[in-house]
């Protein structure tokens, strides 16, 4: 049935579980994963007995956020193609959020940079006592700006502020009680709370979840669809900026950005 090379699709009566399963690199996203998660996602949404998406990782780590080689080749493109590669982000990130069925996201281990932004796109978020979770990329001279819509349906802006402008790891009863996720759980109780929480979605009717969801959704979306455009040029823009060559540069070469040498 699994037809792809990063991702596993696995059903299980009307349980869809999508695994990014790239585990020798924490799971990290390029451009194949990107397009495989969407158009997973297109060919569930036709499916009319699933009733429940899950993402989750294989390996150690839920997603360590945008592989370093996408990273490189970024880094060489010119603004029409890295506006393309964003505009593919977000449309996944956005795919996800419009699903119609109740989605999912089971994380533990490095949940860095853009895996927030495919875990906030999901309905619920549930986490293992080990998760970690940052937003590195304004160190490097970025902007999560594809994730951020997301984001913002989950925490305040002071909150979210403060997790970008910092970039620091954030263990995960910060994350519960700042909203950026829903249910934390120790590692080994991981399954057992997941399987309570399948049950009662689908003793609801699927039909009533489906207008429940859509209606959230289209009042949600008002604010989302409204600030996709603008992110994903952002994002374009500060990759294609001064401060964002460098930033990648000094990650990629184990070194300080000029800007933090510059401070004396």
């Amino acid at each position: 049935m699994n037809t792809y090379k990063t991702i596993e699709l696995e059903i299980n009566k009307k349980v869809a579980t999508i695994w990014l399963n790239r585990p020798e690199v924490h799971n990290a996203f390029n451009q194949q994963m990107i397009h495989e998660i969407t158009e997973c996602f297109g060919k569930l949404e036709k499916l009319k007995e699933i009733g429940v998406i899950i993402l989750r990782g294989r390996g150690k780590s839920f997603c360590s956020g945008a592989d370093l080689q996408w990273m490189i080749e970024s880094e060489k493109a010119d603004y029409q193609e890295n506006y393309r590669n964003s505009k593919q982000m977000a449309n996944c990130f956005q795919t996800i959020h419009q699903s119609s069925r109740p989605t999912i996201a089971l994380v533990h281990g490095t949940v860095f940079g853009g895996a927030n932004g495919i875990m906030c796109a999901c309905d619920i978020a549930i986490a293992a006592d080990n998760a970690r979770f940052s937003f590195p990329e304004l160190r490097i001279g970025l902007v999560p700006s594809t994730v951020l819509p997301y984001v913002l349906t989950r925490m305040n802006q002071h909150k979210t502020k403060l997790f970008m402008y910092t970039g620091r790891i954030v263990s995960g009863p910060i994350a519960l009680e700042t909203g950026l996720i829903d249910y934390l759980f120790v590692e080994a109780e991981l399954e057992k709370n997941l399987q309570m929480l399948l049950n009662d979605l689908l003793k609801a009717s699927s039909n009533a979840i489906l207008e429940c969801k859509s209606l959230i959704n289209n009042f949600l979306n008002k604010t989302i669809e409204e600030e996709i455009s603008s992110s994903v040029e952002s994002i374009t823009k500060i990759k294609m900026s001064e401060h964002g060559r460098e930033g990648v540069s000094a990650f990629l070469e184990h070194r300080s950005p000029k800007w933090i040498n510059d401070l004396g």
